[in-house]
C-alpha cells in the first residue's frame, strides 16, 4: 500500500470509529478491521518481554521528574524549536544528516535510506557514547522522537547496553504534543504537562 494512501486510511478510520468501538471498512479489494483500544490493556496483553523498554504517556506524566532524565534524541532543529520541559538534546543524527535521510527515503526508498543510517550512525557514534557517559546511572532515562519509533528505539538499544534504566515514551513528542492540544481544548487549567 502505497504511504499516502496508508495516511488517508488511518485519517478515515478516526472518522469511522467516531461513534463506534469496532467495525469493518472497505477499502478497495480489502476489508479492513478496525478497533478501539486501550494502549495500557494492549500494551500488558502483549507481554513484559516487548515492553519493558516501553512507557505511556499517562505513566510519564506522572513520574517524579526528579528521579528521571528525559532525552529527546531528535535533531538539534526539532529540539530547538519546541521539547518536553527538561528535556536535554542527545540527537541521534544532526540537523543536515536528517534532512539527508528524509530525502534519500523519499526519492530512492527505504533500503537507501536504512544504508545511509547506518553510514551516519558510524560516523557519529562516539558523540553519541561521549554524551551518554554524562548521564546519571542512578535514574530512569526517558526516552523519545519524534513519533517514539526508530531514532527513540536505536538510542534506548544503545544505552541499554550501556548499562542504564531506559524507557522509550509511546508516540514521542507528536503524541505528547497532542495530548497538550487535547487538554488546552477542554480548558484543563490544572494540567501536568506543557510545552518549552
Amino acid at each position: 500500500m502505497q504511504h499516502w494512501a496508508f495516511h488517508r486510511l488511518l485519517r478515515s478510520s478516526k472518522e469511522f470509529l467516531e461513534k463506534k468501538e469496532f467495525g469493518t471498512k472497505k477499502y478497495k479489494d480489502y476489508k479492513i478491521y478496525f478497533e478501539k483500544i486501550s494502549m495500557e490493556k494492549y500494551l500488558k496483553g502483549i507481554g513484559n518481554e516487548l515492553i519493558d523498554n516501553l512507557i505511556t504517556l499517562k505513566e510519564f506524566i506522572n513520574l517524579n521528574r526528579d528521579e528521571i532524565i528525559i532525552v529527546d534524541v531528535r535533531c538539534p532543529r526539532e529540539f530547538k524549536n519546541e521539547t518536553i520541559p527538561g528535556a536535554i538534546n542527545i540527537p541521534l543524527f544532526l540537523d543536515e544528516e536528517h534532512d539527508l535521510i528524509g530525502r534519500v527515503y523519499k526519492r530512492e526508498g527505504k533500503d537507501k535510506a536504512m544504508d545511509l543510517v547506518f553510514d551516519t550512525l558510524e560516523k557519529n557514534l562516539s558523540r553519541i557514547f561521549r554524551d551518554i557517559k554524562k548521564l546519571d546511572r542512578d535514574k530512569l532515562i526517558i526516552i523519545f522522537c519524534a513519533r517514539g519509533g526508530l531514532r527513540s528505539q536505536t538510542m534506548a538499544t544503545f544505552l541499554k547496553l550501556a548499562g542504564f534504566n531506559v524507557k522509550r515514551l509511546i508516540g514521542g513528542f507528536k503524541g505528547y504534543n497532542l495530548e497538550i492540544k487535547k487538554n488546552e481544548n477542554k480548558g484543563n487549567n490544572n494540567q501536568k504537562i506543557t510545552t518549552k
